[in-house]
């Protein structure tokens, strides 16, 4: 059983933003969709990284309001946790784990397709832990 079986609807899609984006663009589109991470995009749309809940906080906490703030408080696309969407959840779990990220980013083909936040997946599975 994959993690597109057991938690479909916990799956948020990979959204991106332009990596020149400011703090507050970022803030209001994550907290209105309710995003757990956004990918960061150079104009040409080429990945720059990964910025999820804790490095958007780092970045406000820091008062980094400048344009360049959002890349640089980012994680590299290499840096962030990632695995096939086909992953059981188990492996997605560990990878969490040892990773110490909340957000895993699914992935299908080596391309970015979701994230999961392990807030969602305690609350999902609290009465029914995975096997």
């Amino acid at each position: 059983m994959s993690v597109l079986d057991l938690w479909p609807k916990e799956i948020t899609p990979a959204v991106t933003m332009p990596a020149d984006a400011t703090v507050e663009q970022a803030t209001s589109l994550m907290s209105f969709a309710g995003l757990p991470a956004v990918i960061l995009v150079r104009a040409e749309g080429h990945p720059v990284g990964v910025l999820g809940r804790s490095q958007l906080i780092t970045a406000i906490a820091g008062a980094a309001y400048h344009r360049a703030a959002l890349a640089e408080a980012s994680l590299g696309m290499d840096a962030y946790p990632q695995i096939d969407c086909e992953a059981s959840p188990v492996a997605i779990l560990r990878l969490a784990l040892a990773s110490d990220c909340e957000t895993v980013m699914l992935t299908r083909g080596g391309q970015a397709v979701g994230f999961l936040d392990l807030i969602d997946i305690l609350e999902t599975t609290r009465d029914a832990p995975p096997h």
